[in-house]
C-alpha cells in the first residue's frame, strides 16, 4: 500500500514537471518570435479597408519611382516575399498562374521583394514578367509603415488604394475581376 502510494505520488510529480516543462518551452519560444519579428506578430497586417498611400520606397530594381495604381478604378495587387522565404518560393508558381488565369497586366501588380543579394536576383527574374518588383531591405520605413511581418503577404488593393483582402496564401486569394 505505501508503494502503491509513493508511486501515485511520483506519477503526479512527473506529470506537473511536464505540464511545467512544456509550458516553458512554448512561452521561450513566443518570447524569441516577438523578439525575431520586432513584437510585430500580433499586429493584422493591411486589414479591409485599410487606405495605402503612395510610397517614396516604391522604386523598381533600376531606381524609378515606381506610382501606386490608387487613383484609377481597377483593382491591383500589392505582394510581400522574401527571397530566402521557403512559402515564398513555393508559391511563386501558384502566384504566376494566378495572374495569368485573372490576366492582370504586371502595371497593376507590384512585388515588394527583400533577401540576399543573388537569392534577389534570382526572384526578380523569376517575376519581372508578370510584375514591377520592388527591392528593399527588412529595415524599410515601408515595410514598418504596412506592418509586414511576415512573408509572403499578398494584398488585393481596390480603387483609392483601400485593401479590400490579405492573404499569406495566393490559394486563399478572392476572385479578382481583370476588368473591374
Amino acid at each position: 500500500m505505501v508503494v502503491t502510494v509513493l508511486a501515485a505520488v511520483v506519477l503526479l510529480i512527473a506529470c506537473v514537471a511536464t505540464v511545467v516543462t512544456v509550458y516553458s518551452v512554448m512561452q521561450a519560444k513566443k518570447a524569441i518570435l516577438l523578439v525575431r519579428d520586432g513584437g510585430m506578430s500580433q499586429v493584422q497586417p493591411l486589414p479591409p479597408g485599410h487606405v495605402i498611400r503612395d510610397q517614396e520606397d516604391f522604386k523598381d530594381v533600376n531606381g524609378e519611382r515606381i506610382p501606386l495604381p490608387i487613383s484609377g478604378n481597377k483593382s491591383w495587387l500589392l505582394v510581400f516575399l522574401s527571397a530566402e522565404c521557403p512559402g515564398c518560393n513555393q508559391q511563386l508558381g501558384r502566384f504566376r498562374r494566378y495572374l495569368t488565369e485573372h490576366g492582370l497586366p504586371a502595371d497593376r501588380v507590384i512585388s515588394v521583394v527583400m533577401g540576399e543579394r543573388s537569392a534577389l536576383a534570382k526572384m526578380t527574374e523569376r517575376l519581372a514578367d508578370v510584375s514591377q518588383v520592388v527591392h528593399v531591405d527588412e529595415a524599410s520605413s515601408l515595410m514598418t509603415t504596412l506592418h509586414i511581418a511576415k512573408w509572403p503577404t499578398y494584398v488585393m488593393v481596390g480603387p483609392g488604394g483601400r485593401v479590400a483582402f490579405s492573404s499569406q496564401s495566393v490559394s486563399r486569394f478572392a476572385s479578382l475581376d481583370s476588368k473591374s
